[in-house]
């Protein structure tokens, strides 16, 4: 699995969901009103963003 994500500090124009046969839906949340199903490695990494602090992961199976 790859998984990509972008912080940026504006956002324009309204999310779309290109790839839906991958994807229920596509969304912008705020900080404060994030989802509950969000997986718990990105709710660590969106949280240290928020914060300020580095963040970075991996994982590597032989």
């Amino acid at each position: 699995m790859v998984q990509r994500s972008v912080c940026g500090n504006s956002v324009e124009g309204e999310p779309y969901n290109a790839e839906p046969h991958m994807h229920d839906e596509i969304a912008w949340f705020c900080m404060s009103e994030l989802p509950d199903n969000v997986i718990p490695s990105v709710r660590d990494m969106l949280e240290a963003i928020e914060k300020g602090d580095m963040y970075g992961e991996r994982h590597i199976e032989k």
